[in-house]
């Protein structure tokens, strides 16, 4: 069946942040659904080739709005996994050779961990595609500590199953429990120390390193079709309109996030169906990888 890019950038954006979710879940990728459960209480998924992760991102409306739910922004934004996974469909990325590592765990500001450890998260998924089983475990381990550092509750059972799934590279099923344990982070962070800003930092830093690790990964391999990724203009500027909303603009770290936004949706900019040129990504990617140095830096 042929898919056209189009609909794999549609099926990019499934993430709604109704309060913004703590590292950018997202929905489970396609093939990756879970049946009945075994013997053991592991799920069994249901495609035969499960383990080969995603093949085709779910597909979504084009258009995409912001609305309001009980005086809150709500906006849809992709996930760093769903940046990679569309980028696998639309070739062979060299994962191994496309994290740089974060060797802090401990920053200035409450503001400043936030967005790394959304950093760290995109990291993450980056050693899941590459199915590098040590380097994701490290990866989980930074985040952990930087959310420990923001006063979140681990949920221990959900952490273990992560790792369960780790050690055994069971990658799709990896997936879901990742996701049943950023819920967990989420409900914590937001329901009960009500600090839906720091959720929404956690997952503008997973942002901007997938659009910095998707942009590396398209300039190296220019080509019209991959490009398409980085038609994100009018994403950007509901995401600017709901962190505006939301968080302290006084904030160093939250005032180089939201000046990031803005170029890098002047960067994203294409009329109708003129192609997203390689200078438009080499500066995407300049850009994302200027402010990542700065977020680490401090």
């Amino acid at each position: 069946m042929h898919i056209s890019p189009r609909s794999l950038i549609a099926g990019l954006i499934t993430l709604t942040l109704a309060l913004p979710t703590v590292g950018c879940p997202g929905d489970p990728p396609a093939g990756d659904k879970t049946g009945a459960q075994s013997s053991d209480g592991e799920k069994t998924p249901a495609p035969a080739n499960a383990e080969e992760g995603p093949k085709t991102p779910q597909d979504v409306p084009k258009k995409i709005k912001a609305k309001e739910v009980r005086g809150k922004a709500t906006v849809v934004m992709p996930t760093p996994d769903q940046f990679l996974s569309v980028l696998a469909i639309l070739g062979k990325p060299k994962w191994e050779e496309l994290v740089s590592p974060i060797e802090k765990t401990k920053f200035e500001s409450k503001s400043q961990t936030a967005l790394v450890s959304g950093i760290v998260l995109a990291h993450f998924f980056v050693h899941v595609h590459a199915k590098d089983a040590k380097k994701a475990e490290k990866s989980l381990d930074q985040m952990i500590e930087m959310t420990q550092a923001l006063g979140i509750k681990t949920p221990e059972k959900e952490v273990k199953q992560v790792r369960k799934r780790l050690k055994k590279k069971k990658w799709a099923q990896l997936r879901q429990d990742f996701l049943d344990m950023n819920t967990e982070l989420q409900k914590d962070l937001i329901k009960t120390q009500k600090k839906p800003d720091l959720a929404m930092l956690i997952s503008l830093g997973g942002y901007l390193e997938g659009a910095n690790l998707g942009a590396k990964l398209i300039r190296d391999d220019y080509s019209k079709k991959r490009a398409e990724l980085m038609r994100q203009g009018d994403l950007i500027k509901e995401v600017e309109r709901a962190t505006e909303a939301t968080l302290n603009k006084d904030d160093k770290h939250v005032a180089l996030i939201l000046d990031a936004l803005k170029k890098m949706r002047k960067a994203m900019k294409a009329d109708g169906d003129t192609p997203i040129t390689k200078e438009q990504v080499e500066k995407i990617q300049t850009l994302t990888s200027e402010t990542r140095k700065k977020l680490i830096e401090g």
